[in-house]
């Protein structure tokens, strides 16, 4: 799917403001941002050898020390091209954006990809509902 980049840096951010609050106001020492791909390092994270469409880096919340003096920065990183190339529409580009989103903020509480295949599915076919009208 083609976008121009500034529309979607605009829909992650209207993503952002839709996170539940409670997890927005929990969210301590984290950057999100976005990147253009995945670089060889980052690759190195995909254990399906799939595209990566969304990584988090650092310390999960849950983890003891996370919010220690001079630990660096955790990290919320999407990845622009894999998520555009993974979506039909601009529906499935929102969906899409949004899912991921939401997966790695789960990681930064703790949770694991085991956890989330099933989270994941559920926020997708709700969301897919929530973003009809957007076509």
């Amino acid at each position: 799917m083609e976008v121009e980049n500034e529309i979607f840096d605009e829909i992650v951010d209207d993503v952002w403001r839709k996170i539940p609050r409670h997890f927005q106001e929990e969210i301590e020492n984290v950057g999100i941002v976005v990147e253009d791909s995945p670089n060889k390092c980052n690759l190195g994270e995909t254990k399906r050898g799939g595209l990566l469409l969304g990584l988090f880096e650092g310390y999960p919340k849950t983890e003891p020390g996370a919010t220690y003096f001079g630990v660096q920065p955790s990290k919320i990183t999407l990845f622009r091209d894999s998520i555009k190339k993974v979506s039909r529409d601009m529906r499935d580009l929102k969906v899409t954006i949004h899912v991921v989103l939401m997966h790695e903020v789960a990681h930064y509480f703790g949770y694991n990809d085991e956890h989330l295949c099933v989270m994941d599915r559920k926020l997708e076919k709700k969301l897919l509902k929530e973003y009809e009208n957007d076509l």
